[in-house]
């Protein structure tokens, strides 16, 4: 395996891991949807589709974007434990973004 495949599995990890984190405290079909949307476009991912790459690309994005307006205009009603979860979910969708949207690296994955 190599370090592509490797990142790759690690954004699949992370996205599936905040999708079922979503559900918490009491789960709602519209999460029951999101994560099978997500399952199903990481499973395109790992096969290597350039289009699910772009997409997970844009919509990391856009999560990094929306994160950064929710911490700046509600940082003041989150807590500190909000304010954590939200950083570390910035940290990751950012490092998605990055890695996805860039057509320099994971070149060996995605053909």
């Amino acid at each position: 395996m190599n370090k592509d495949k490797l990142i790759v599995l690690g954004i699949i990890f992370g996205i599936i891991w905040f999708s079922v984190f979503s559900w918490f405290p009491n789960p709602e079909a519209k999460e029951l949807v999101r994560t099978a949307i997500a399952v199903v476009l990481c499973i395109c991912l790992y096969l290597g589709y350039t289009w699910s790459r772009w997409l997970l690309g844009v919509l990391s994005l856009i999560a990094v974007l929306f994160g950064m307006v929710v911490v700046a205009t509600k940082s003041s009603s989150l807590g500190i434990n909000g304010i954590a979860v939200l950083a570390i979910m910035f940290c990751f969708y950012g490092y998605a973004a990055f890695y996805l949207l860039n057509p320099k690296l994971l070149k060996s994955h995605f053909k």
